[in-house]
């Protein structure tokens, strides 16, 4: 039976969300973890909807930042001076890249991905089924 400390989260959950910080990939982390790789993307999915876990995460997350001196109004300044220096230097693309790696990893943007139908509606869908009965040797 898995072992659950404080907050009701077992060993290898704790272990998962200490992990995810490292390359931000749920599979690998869950991997590293101790969960079965065949069940590992599974677990991982499931473990990044526990707000018990996404709190860890964040936390982990916080004190790597801390760390590394990193700051969400550092990277601003840092895409500002960027983009000020965009206006007389043609290569600023991996500075840039680099900021924009930064944030996410501080979680200052997510992408979002919204999908609509026609006009912004909902998505149509739409499935048939056929049957086909035998005849059995006779027509009509």
């Amino acid at each position: 039976m898995p072992m659950k400390r404080g907050g009701g989260l077992t060993d290898k959950a704790r272990a998962f969300a200490r992990e995810y910080p490292i390359d931000m990939n749920g599979t690998a982390a869950a991997t590293r973890a101790g969960y079965s790789a065949q069940s590992a993307r599974k677990t991982a999915c499931k473990l990044l909807q526990d707000p018990r876990v996404k709190a860890l995460i964040d936390e982990a997350v916080g004190k790597a930042a801390a760390k590394a001196g990193l700051t969400q109004q550092q990277v601003l300044e840092d895409i500002a001076r960027i983009g000020r220096k965009a206006e007389r230097a043609k290569r600023f693309d991996a500075a840039l890249r680099a900021s924009e790696l930064q944030g996410k990893y501080l979680k200052m943007w997510v992408e979002k991905h919204e999908h609509t139908g026609k006009d912004g509606g909902p998505v149509q869908t739409e499935s048939t089924v056929q049957f086909y009965l035998p005849t059995n040797g006779r027509d009509g």
